[in-house]
């Protein structure tokens, strides 16, 4: 182990991690499409973990100024690696849970109740991380005379990222339902590109939601 690199370790793990996940989840999805909803809580309290798993990360720095460590400090800096490690295998399974979706979508697995309302939920169940993030932003300006505007950036970098990720899973579910008739490709195309907008995106996936319930209740 000590001639890998950790950064190489890192990187294995993330693609083995992400390709299994994908194929994992993919195949589930074929076998059991209702299946669909509760594994993307994965996807669902991503901004939770992502703020937990960044204050970590923030402790785990101090890694790399550690020269010489008692015996709790090296328990500590073990503990820390985990969670570094943890930190990574959760997002290789946000991204393997958004390639099996993507291509359960294309492929037509997908039940289309679980699709339709899938979005709107996961975008439901993050609001108060919006909420928080916004509030920690607001902190930012009023007090970026002493902290500067870190709290600012921390709080859009997390919103960028939950909302690329959020977007990409409703342009999944888009298609899916393209894909089953649900919706016409050009209603696709466009909930698809306000997924990413930001507060846009919540009344995208709800506007989704009520245009997919109509057709689904009359396929009923």
């Amino acid at each position: 182990m000590s001639g890998i690199p950790l950064y190489t370790l890192i990187i294995v793990i993330f693609v083995v991690v992400t390709i299994c996940s994908a194929v994992g989840f993919t195949t589930l999805f074929k076998k059991n499409p209702k299946s669909y909803m509760w594994t993307n809580i994965i996807i669902m309290i991503y901004p939770y973990v992502y703020m937990i798993a960044l204050y970590i990360a923030g402790k785990a720095t101090k890694l790399s100024y550690s020269l010489e460590m008692d015996l709790s400090k090296t328990i500590s800096n073990i503990t820390l690696v985990v969670y570094l490690f943890l930190f990574i295998i959760y997002h290789a399974l946000v991204l393997g849970t958004l390639i099996a979706d993507f291509i359960s979508a294309i492929k037509g697995y997908l039940d289309p109740k679980s699709m339709a309302i899938s979005s709107l939920v996961v975008k439901a169940v993050q609001i108060p991380a919006y909420v928080f993030h916004f509030g920690l932003g607001i902190l930012g300006v009023i007090t970026n005379i002493i902290t500067g505007f870190a709290p600012l950036f921390f709080a859009l970098f997390i919103d960028f990222v939950t909302i690329a990720i959020t977007g990409a899973f409703t342009t999944a579910n888009s298609i899916g339902l393209c894909k089953r008739n649900i919706i016409t490709k050009p209603i696709a195309v466009l909930a698809s590109l306000l997924s990413f907008i930001y507060c846009v995106d919540v009344a995208d996936v709800i506007v989704l939601y009520v245009l997919s319930r109509k057709k689904i209740k009359k396929l009923d």
